[in-house]
């Protein structure tokens, strides 16, 4: 699909936050995909949060209490 077509559609996959951040982006701001993939990691997705997210699942483990499902059911909330 070609960049145009993908950064207009974008706008009506979005919520809150994103949605907003979009929103108020100069026009003309960003004319590629790239762009936009770049700028919204960036903005949503930091050096550091990759670092904690990442640390969080390489260090999970199943609580002795709890079942199987449980721990997944957690592990999906990382």
């Amino acid at each position: 699909m070609e960049d145009l077509k993908k950064l207009r559609l974008c706008s009506f996959s979005l919520t809150g936050p994103a949605k907003d951040w979009l929103r108020c982006l100069p026009r003309g701001t960003i004319t590629t995909w790239k762009e936009l993939e770049d700028k919204f990691l960036e903005r949503f997705f930091t050096h550091s949060l990759f670092q904690k997210r990442r640390s969080d699942i390489l260090s999970f483990k199943q609580h002795e209490s709890e079942t199987l499902c449980e721990a997944y059911e957690r592990f999906k909330l990382l």
